[in-house]
């Protein structure tokens, strides 16, 4: 007797993950990545920091009236109190993130026109 094929016959099916096998977990982008350009070699590390470019953050760079809610992430970090107590708190990843006009000004000049 011959077994009827079907069309998925051909393509690999998933399986389980085995749980013993230590692998690296997968690493989705981050918010910082989706919106903004990483530098490289940055002479200061808040260039690649969210909080840079947030309206919350009361140590960037915002315009009068543009703060909705406060925060103080940057007053722990070590790169912008100087205290060699604190530790490093870039952030990539926040639910608080609004952009600021600055964020706005700077992601506007990567922005290019075309002429048609």
């Amino acid at each position: 007797m011959f077994k009827q094929m079907n069309i998925f016959d051909f393509m690999d099916k998933p399986q389980a993950p085995d749980v013993d096998t230590a692998q690296e977990p997968i690493c989705e982008t981050s918010l910082f990545d989706n919106i903004f350009k990483r530098i490289i070699h940055p002479v200061v590390r808040c260039a690649n920091c969210l909080c840079n470019y947030c309206s919350n953050n009361v140590e960037g760079n915002i315009a009068p009236g543009e703060l909705v809610e406060p925060c103080f992430n940057c007053d722990e970090c070590r790169d912008f109190s100087g205290n060699s107590q604190h530790s490093w708190k870039c952030k990539n990843d926040c639910s608080n993130f609004m952009i600021s006009f600055y964020g706005v000004a700077s992601k506007r000049k990567r922005i290019k026109t075309q002429k048609t």
